[in-house]
């Protein structure tokens, strides 16, 4: 099995707390044109790492997919999509759904979209630098299903500045009413460089305290499981049935190719990274591909990092007695406080519980 990633490095506007790679599409249709170019050139010469796999998942992300022009999004998606892809999926935001979109989706096979809602209160949406409301993303939902794209999954993010915690249940229960099959929530993070980690250091706003955050968190996932979701990845949830098959790639070792400025690549054994910069990727015609050096000491980090973030976890069985051993003895603290657990199939996993501190009981496990 394989997968495509398309990076789409256009927004029609910038969150503040985004540290993805974009730029304002207002006034850009040449770059965009030029952009799409180098796509198809760069797959032209790089679709030999998919030679001879099934390519069963699309997935154009970003960015903001929505923010191209249609006729462009129609000829990204009729050049990539193959016959076989069981999965395809395109980023969009709530305020960029028109009855032109959607059907233009349908119509190109997308069975999938990936909807940026964040928070159901308006006031945190326009704090953030989001350009919808609430009454979008309702009026978002039913236009979609209207057109027979069902498979929905929608973001939250959680620890917003100014969010409280009965804030956060009403965001939780309005998206529970909505009856999307999957939800991605994270809690906010202060990226270097971005607007909203320049106002928390100058005062102008207050990082939500640890225990708000873990109290939010917790109600996420009782909540969410009491409704049938399955917490399969520390972001993740999904009604049976619907966990996202191509981000399910990048934690299980699943060959992808990644396109356009900013994407990662990984072909069973070595990453990959297209430099976030559309001049440069336009310059070079979209080859600008550079290799990641990684030693059997990165490999390893990789797969405990990647798998640790799932709920199946990382199977013990699959790796040397030496591996084994010293991941064991370097999580022996965790295993005693139960941040660490280990299945009856001989997999190490952490407790969903316990998904909040992962970053924590990651690096105790990691090989130097």
């Amino acid at each position: 099995m394989a997968g495509i990633y398309i990076h789409v490095p256009f927004c029609k506007s910038k969150c503040c707390y985004c540290d993805f790679y974009s730029m304002p599409s207002r006034g850009r249709d040449d770059l965009m044109e030029k952009y799409f170019q180098g796509v198809l050139n760069e797959f032209k010469h790089r679709s030999s790492l998919l030679s001879g796999l099934n390519v069963n998942t699309l997935y154009i992300g970003g960015g903001t997919p929505s923010s191209l022009l249609l006729p462009l999004l129609a000829n990204l998606i009729d050049a990539l999509l193959v016959p076989e892809m069981k999965e395809v999926t395109v980023e969009i935001n709530p305020e960029d759904i028109t009855p032109a979109l959607v059907e233009l989706l349908a119509s190109k096979g997308v069975n999938r979209v990936s909807m940026g809602i964040q928070s159901f209160n308006s006031d945190l949406l326009k704090f953030v630098g989001r350009r919808h409301s609430s009454d979008d993303i309702f009026n978002a939902v039913k236009l979609l299903r209207s057109a027979g794209i069902s498979n929905i999954s929608g973001d939250l993010i959680f620890g917003l500045p100014g969010d409280t915690f009965d804030g956060w249940k009403r965001s939780v229960e309005t998206f529970m009413k909505l009856g999307l099959p999957h939800l991605s929530a994270y809690l906010l993070s202060y990226e270097p460089g971005t607007r909203l980690t320049v106002m928390r250091d100058l005062g102008k706003i207050v990082e939500a305290t640890e225990d708000l955050v873990t109290r939010m968190y917790l109600h996420l996932i009782e909540t969410s499981a009491r409704h049938g979701y399955e917490h399969y990845e520390i972001s993740n949830y999904a009604i049976p049935g619907y966990k996202s098959k191509h981000n399910s790639s990048y934690w299980d070792g699943t060959i992808y190719l990644g396109l356009g400025p900013g994407a990662h690549s990984f072909d069973g054994t070595t990453r990959s990274f297209n430099p976030p910069s559309l001049k440069e990727y336009i310059a070079n015609n979209g080859l600008v591909n550079v290799i990641e050096e990684t030693s059997l000491t990165d490999k390893i980090n990789d797969l405990i990092i990647t798998t640790l973030r799932t709920s199946s976890g990382l199977n013990l069985n699959t790796l040397s007695a030496y591996q084994r051993d010293q991941i064991l003895l370097r999580g022996k603290s965790h295993l005693n406080r139960g941040t660490l657990n280990i299945s009856v199939d001989n997999r190490l996993y952490i407790p969903e519980e316990h998904f909040l501190i992962s970053d924590s009981i990651l690096v105790d496990l990691i090989f130097d």
